[in-house]
């Protein structure tokens, strides 16, 4: 590879620029974005690593600079050469470059896009700033119900065999998968998280991630841990990512903020290892499965529950309905199927401005938020308490807590789950936006705010003494 022009002073910022018109002759466009190098393949934007960009600047060791007659050699060494590709990539940075690229599926043949709730198939653009592509080209089908014959038909069908909502949670299958192919889980109206929950054995649920694996080009699909969110490296694989999965996430707490920033796309702090830190914008549909719901570090708020796309698998498929490795297999023989099947799920999810509802999920929620924040789930309850911010409603924090946990056991909770008094006053004292406060009176605390349900006798209370 042959350097570009003339060198006069031999620097690292003018072996730099010169490199950088040797990319422009090699690649065409080439820009840098979250300190990597990018370039427009005419379908999509692609990465330089630095493998690639050494071949560039290496062919200027040992050349000479200068003028005539005052003529050196370079000589590049390992951090010299590591300097240049930083002033490379200072030269181009474009900063938030891909903050906000089009909703769409990038095919072999196109970019499929959605706009007046169609799908349509247009020309590749570098306006697009999709940095993927899928292998596959879109023949304007939309698969809604896969042909009988197919092995995408009997996984669907088989997963949710007798199921009295199998069409409800089919479309929602439907509907992940197109999400995440278009990149845009977190422009629906309500972004959410898909839990893949089964306790039983072979009920399908890790094949329909292994289909989604299958289906997302590699560079674009994360595994990562919920619990891995608050870590500033962790958050650096988001960048770029269309898929984030995990598989049985019961064994470990899930940091709610953290959680919830991720899946509606907040800015969240990233650090690659041997980079500069730079601010992450996730754009991925999180699909994790769980065999047993894990708790969360500050409990199941209205916002976390709102962010939960619950899909139950209840069905343990017999050993002679099975096929191993069926998702995988989709995407191995099926994947322009499976493609025009996630397309049209995208479109109605597009169309509607967020999942289709699934009427089970409410009841296994509920049944989450008890074990994971019983609390919550108390002042939630209408026939056992009311926050009314009143501060005539009043009663003591003993007697509140024996409210609280008389509920907790006709629930089924262990003492365990419940907690200590302490704890439960701890707990009301965090309520104050909402008008409720715990004060220190001649009778003992007494909590103002709350009124009391069918669960607290009237002589327990300070107005009825």
């Amino acid at each position: 590879m042959s350097p570009h022009g003339s060198l006069i002073i031999g620097s690292e910022l003018e072996i730099a620029e010169h490199v950088i018109e040797d990319l422009s002759v090699e690649f065409g466009e080439v820009i840098a974005c979250d300190g990597v190098l990018y370039t427009w393949t005419g379908t999509h934007w692609t990465v330089i690593p630095s493998s690639q960009l050494f071949p560039f600047i290496k062919p200027y060791d040992g050349l000479e600079y200068g003028h005539k007659g005052h003529k050196r050699l370079i000589r590049l060494s390992n951090q010299k050469i590591d300097a240049i590709e930083k002033l490379i990539i200072r030269n181009r940075d474009c900063p938030g470059f891909f903050d906000e690229p089009e909703t769409g599926v990038p095919c072999q043949n196109g970019f499929v896009t959605f706009a007046d709730d169609q799908a349509k198939l247009v020309p590749h653009h570098k306006k697009h700033l999709n940095r993927h592509i899928l292998p596959v080209p879109w023949t304007g089908d939309i698969a809604t119900e896969p042909p009988p014959d197919s092995l995408l038909h009997r996984y669907l069908e088989g997963v949710f065999r007798g199921d009295p909502e199998g069409d409800d949670k089919r479309t929602v299958l439907a509907e992940i998968a197109g999400i995440t192919l278009a990149g845009c889980a977190t422009r629906l109206t309500a972004p959410k998280v898909a839990v893949l929950y089964g306790a039983s054995a072979a009920n399908g649920k890790s094949q329909f991630q292994a289909l989604l694996r299958a289906l997302v080009p590699e560079n674009a699909q994360v595994t990562l841990s919920p619990s891995h969110l608050g870590d500033d490296r962790s958050v650096a694989m988001l960048d770029g990512a269309w898929l984030v999965s995990a598989s049985e996430i019961g064994g470990k707490a899930i940091a709610s903020e953290a959680l919830k920033a991720a899946v509606t796309g907040d800015p969240m702090p990233g650090r690659p290892l041997y980079r500069s830190g730079f601010t992450v914008r996730p754009k991925a549909q999180f699909v994790y499965s769980a065999n047993s719901l894990p708790p969360f570090t500050n409990g199941m708020d209205a916002g976390i529950r709102r962010r939960l796309l619950i899909v139950s698998f209840n069905r343990t498929i017999p050993l002679a309905e099975r096929l191993d490795r069926i998702g995988e297999l989709i995407g191995k023989h099926e994947l322009a199927l499976a493609v025009a099947w996630a397309i049209g799920g995208a479109l109605r999810a597009i169309r509607q401005r967020g999942y289709s509802r699934i009427p089970s999920s409410d009841a296994v929620m509920r049944d989450w938020v008890i074990v994971s924040d019983p609390f919550e789930c108390w002042l939630s309850d209408p026939q056992a308490v009311a926050i009314t911010g009143e501060e005539r409603d009043r009663l003591t924090t003993r007697t509140a807590y024996a409210a609280y946990r008389q509920w907790g056991q006709l629930e089924g909770l262990r003492d365990a789950d419940i907690g200590s008094q302490t704890r439960f006053t701890q707990r009301l004292k965090s309520l104050a936006a909402l008008g409720v406060h715990v004060r220190h009176s001649n009778k003992g605390n007494m909590v103002h705010g709350l009124k009391p349900g069918q669960s607290v006798t009237r002589h327990d209370t300070e107005d009825g003494e």
